[in-house]
């Protein structure tokens, strides 16, 4: 049976090429672009590396970074049917409390985006319990490296985080066994986590997609 669905609203990055910003296009695209020149129109276009291919973009077409980080032309008449621009770029995301059976909520609370992409919340809060006073925001890298270029910090940033507390605390008057325990552990949870690295390097395809 069929049903009625509607395309989630996305926000996007995009640059109108003139046939005169290729310094700002090339800032925008990276190594995505190269300019060529085109005998037919008398003019330069921009040969933008898609995830289907090569495509070219004449003077007026819009260029659109996807939400993977992937470039694309859009002829104007498309883009204006289907993007409205907005003034500014969405810094917010919708944040609910996280729950885990573990944490515990005495003196704060942890907060993580409820829409998310690529199978994972990658933003989350630490508020303060008594009047929810924003403590600290911590991003994850959204999407493969590779695809879509270090945008965030890394499990195992988090985790040396953790480690270089602990330690403090363990040469100082207040180590303890409990402390000890936790070092290991988290030790040997970067470990397993590099091992998965190491593994996806090896088959050559860490950063990606591809399982």
């Amino acid at each position: 049976m069929t049903v009625f669905a509607r395309k989630k609203p996305v926000v996007i990055e995009c640059m109108k090429w003139t046939g005169e910003n290729s310094v700002a296009v090339k800032d925008f695209c990276g190594d995505k672009v190269n300019f060529v020149p085109d005998v037919v129109r008398g003019c330069s276009v921009a040969a933008i590396k898609t995830l289907e291919g090569t495509m070219t973009a004449t003077p007026d077409d819009i260029i659109i970074k996807g939400v993977n980080g992937e470039f694309y032309p859009c002829k104007p008449e498309i883009f204006e049917k289907t993007y409205e621009i907005v003034k500014d770029k969405p810094t917010s995301v919708e944040l609910v409390e996280t729950k885990h059976d573990l944490l515990t909520t005495k003196y704060t609370k942890v907060l993580e985006e409820k829409d998310f992409q690529y199978n994972t919340p990658h933003t989350f809060k630490v508020v303060r319990k008594d009047d929810n006073e924003s403590l600290v925001d911590i991003h994850f890298q959204e999407g493969p490296i590779k695809e879509c270029g270090v945008n965030g910090c890394a499990n195992e940033d988090l985790l040396i985080m953790v480690i270089r507390r602990l330690e403090g605390f363990q040469n100082s008057e207040f180590k303890c066994r409990e402390n000890a325990l936790a070092l290991t552990h988290i030790e040997e949870a970067l470990l397993w986590l590099r091992k998965r690295t190491m593994g996806r390097e090896a088959r050559g395809v860490e950063g990606t997609h591809t399982v």
